[in-house]
């Protein structure tokens, strides 16, 4: 495992939007910028926001067409890494839990505290992020970054 690689599992389509590879990819900036190698694993529908993603140099990784099915395709296409970065309102405890073999630490960004999630560190960069909003939902010694001081943006927002 190379202590310096991270991969980012966040989708976007015309139905979801654009937000979260938006945000996945003001971290993936910062990520490079510090010396990391960062790859996305995404199903994408949209060409014009791989090709974007692709043009700011990160890799794409095809997480295959099954969710529960991913952290293992994933594992066997790109090994082990440092980090795993999820963004998906459709990944949960038991996907996180499966993952565990994929990366030394997971980091959640989340924003519906609506679910249990199986992380390390969590980042809900909105006002009302609060540790009551995750209360039972993350184990006790995940990490929580919450509020607009986390937030995820582009340099040239921030």
């Amino acid at each position: 495992m190379s202590d310096r690689t991270v991969l980012i599992r966040a989708d976007a389509s015309p139905t979801i939007g654009t937000g979260h590879v938006m945000r996945c990819m003001a971290l993936a900036g910062a990520l490079r910028d510090r010396g990391l190698r960062v790859r996305f694993a995404t199903r994408s529908t949209l060409r014009d926001l791989r090709d974007r993603i692709e043009a700011e140099g990160f890799e794409i990784v095809d997480p295959g067409p099954a969710l529960e099915a991913e952290p293992d395709r994933l594992c066997e296409q790109v090994g082990r890494q440092t980090w795993l970065v999820v963004d998906h309102y459709d990944v949960g405890v038991a996907w996180l839990r499966s993952a565990r073999p994929l990366a030394g630490r997971r980091l959640v960004i989340d924003d519906l505290g609506d679910r249990r999630l199986e992380a390390d560190w969590l980042l809900d960069q909105n006002p009302d992020a609060s540790q009551a909003k995750y209360a039972g939902l993350v184990p006790a010694r995940c990490r929580m970054l919450l509020g607009p001081r986390y937030a995820l943006l582009r340099p040239e927002f921030a």
